[in-house]
């Protein structure tokens, strides 16, 4: 079975306190900290990386082996959210706001939590999708 995988943008405006992603560009990069938790595991820190590419509407988690394409949604951008579930019993969704910074990504098995993880983002210099055969 093929991975399914959705982005929903959402749009809205800058918020002063935060590190406004919206103004980031068209490439970037998020390093994000925080700390991931799970139904059999305490919480650890975490360090989730991702790339953005706007401008071809492909993104990537570190450790980023393929870009994965986006669908096409309004311009302007202010939400990220990703569903990459690999099994239909197995959710996996990522949001990332590009107005406050902030990133969740849960990974459930019905009711069961296998992954929490929340973080908070800072904008970094684009480092490139990786380099693809086909």
């Amino acid at each position: 079975m093929k991975p399914v995988f959705r982005i929903l943008i959402f749009a809205a405006g800058c918020v002063a306190s935060g590190p406004c992603l919206a103004q980031a560009g068209q490439q970037f990069d998020l390093i994000c900290s925080g700390s991931v938790s799970g139904s059999s595991r305490a919480a650890m820190p975490s360090t989730p990386h991702l790339r953005v590419d706007l401008a071809h509407w492909t993104w990537c988690l570190e450790p980023c082996a393929a870009p994965r394409r986006m669908v096409p949604a309004p311009s302007e951008l202010s939400d990220l959210k990703a569903d990459t579930s690999v099994q239909p019993w197995i959710t996996d969704e990522l949001r990332v706001s590009r107005v406050d910074g902030s990133y969740h990504r849960l990974v459930k098995q019905g009711a069961f939590v296998i992954w929490d993880e929340k973080a908070t983002c800072s904008v970094a210099p684009f480092s490139g999708m990786p380099a693809t055969k086909f």
